[in-house]
């Protein structure tokens, strides 16, 4: 009887120290799926921010249809902050990454402030610092998650900086459009555009899905050379150079948006199994401490 006493105390206290570490486990995958909403966020704080820079770029140069647009994703910035900031409860959140966020948030208002009375290059380059902050945020968050699972593949660094290139040059090229002319200047930085894009999209992993957006990506700097770079007088509406640039970013992030679910579908289903077997396993301890009770109970 003493046996079976000890050996159903022990089998008691290895089931109750297994669950107490799956649960660690559940803490931990836990953490992963809400990281990944955050880094979501912050990355459509990015897109919102390009799109702004480039509008905004547009109207100044004469296009005033594009002032409701700015606007709109102005509005769209503030949503994602708004889902940032929602988001960070319970510590699960890297601190130093929500402080840092939070200061480029504020920045966004600053640039938004300034942004339709100062020199449109000046606005431009502050709201290129800004993106450009947020990328390294993006991708410095990411690397929190990759500890978290290193099954986790960043896409900020990959794929952020391609977008970027991209965005320059839809809002540069859309204010050149706007004012029918593209000066000496504009026509140098449009070329570096072009040229960092082509260096950057050799870095992209090639499958079926990647080689349709890199196609895309050819032809929209094929778009900039002979409509905006190599033209004297310029004919093509703002509007739709924009639009184009637009099509060219949703087929890349359509494409990473496809990763990220993925990658968040796993880190759900990581959860759920840990959370499973931590009740499993707490329920098999209740069972072994009932069972010794009352072995202890007949002795007694």
């Amino acid at each position: 009887m003493s046996f079976k006493k000890n050996l159903l105390l022990a089998i008691a206290i290895v089931f109750l120290s297994s669950s107490v570490w799956f649960y660690n486990k559940v803490e931990e995958s836990n953490k992963i799926p809400h990281n990944i909403a955050y880094v979501h966020a912050l990355q459509s704080f990015i897109l919102a921010t390009q799109k702004t820079r480039g509008l905004t770029n547009s109207y100044r140069h004469g296009n005033i249809s594009a002032l409701l647009l700015v606007y709109g994703e102005r509005e769209q910035i503030a949503n994602s902050v708004a889902i940032m900031h929602k988001l960070n409860k319970n510590d699960i959140l890297n601190s130093e990454i929500v402080r840092q966020q939070e200061a480029l948030a504020k920045k966004a208002i600053l640039i938004h402030s300034t942004a339709l009375k100062e020199e449109p290059m000046n606005v431009f380059k502050n709201y290129t610092s800004l993106i450009n902050d947020s990328i390294v945020l993006s991708n410095e968050h990411e690397k929190v998650i990759s500890s978290l699972d290193p099954h986790y593949h960043s896409i900020s660094y990959l794929y952020f900086p391609l977008i970027e290139a991209i965005a320059k040059l839809r809002g540069l090229g859309s204010g050149s459009a706007a004012k029918k002319i593209c000066s000496d200047d504009e026509a140098t930085k449009l070329t570096t555009f072009i040229q960092e894009i082509q260096k950057l999209r050799t870095k992209i992993p090639l499958t079926p899905q990647s080689k349709y957006f890199l196609e895309t990506v050819e032809d929209y700097t094929t778009l900039a050379t002979r409509q905006i770079i190599k033209k004297s007088s310029l004919n093509i509406d703002p509007d739709v150079y924009f639009d184009q640039g637009t099509a060219v970013i949703t087929a890349i992030t359509t494409y990473t948006d496809t990763l990220q679910k993925k990658q968040n579908d796993l880190a759900l289903d990581t959860y759920k199994k840990a959370l499973y077997t931590t009740w499993i396993l707490f329920l098999f301890s209740i069972i072994s401490l009932i069972l010794y009770l009352r072995v202890y109970k007949k002795r007694l």
